[in-house]
C-alpha cells in the first residue's frame, strides 16, 4: 500500500450500471503522469477538475481516494470567529464615522457574504 499525489483530470461523468451498481468514475493523473481510473458512487462527484487530491495504490492496482480530514466543529467556530472579528475591524477602519450597531450589521452583512463563498 502506498499513499500518492494526484491531480483530478476530469471530473465524475454520467453513472454507469456497473455489476456493483451504479457507479461513477474519475480520472487522475499521478504525479509521475500515470492516469488512473477512480471508480465510486455519487460522492465522487465532489473531486473537480484539477483539484489536488491523496490516492492510496493497494495491490493488484486498485487505487482509492485518501478522503481529507474534516475540521472539528472548534475549528470551525475559531476559523469564523476570527473572519467576524475581521470583518468589523475591517469596517470600524474604513468607515470610523458610523456607530457600533451599524458597523456591526454592516460587519454581519459581509462575514454572511464572505462564509458563504469559502470552503
Amino acid at each position: 500500500m502506498e499513499i500518492l499525489k494526484a491531480r483530478v483530470k476530469y471530473g465524475a461523468g454520467k453513472e454507469i450500471e456497473t455489476k456493483y451498481g451504479l457507479r461513477k468514475n474519475i480520472v487522475v493523473e499521478l504525479a509521475n503522469g500515470q492516469e488512473i481510473k477512480i471508480w465510486g458512487n455519487r460522492d465522487i462527484e465532489q473531486y473537480q477538475k484539477g483539484q489536488e487530491i491523496m490516492v492510496v495504490a493497494e495491490e493488484q492496482g486498485k487505487y482509492q481516494i485518501l478522503p481529507t480530514p474534516q475540521p472539528s466543529m472548534e475549528e470551525a467556530i475559531t476559523k469564523n470567529c476570527k473572519l467576524m472579528a475581521n470583518c468589523y475591524k475591517q469596517m470600524e477602519q474604513l468607515l470610523p464615522e458610523l456607530d457600533k450597531a451599524e458597523l456591526q450589521a454592516m460587519a454581519t452583512s459581509v462575514f454572511i457574504n464572505l462564509a458563504r463563498r469559502l470552503p
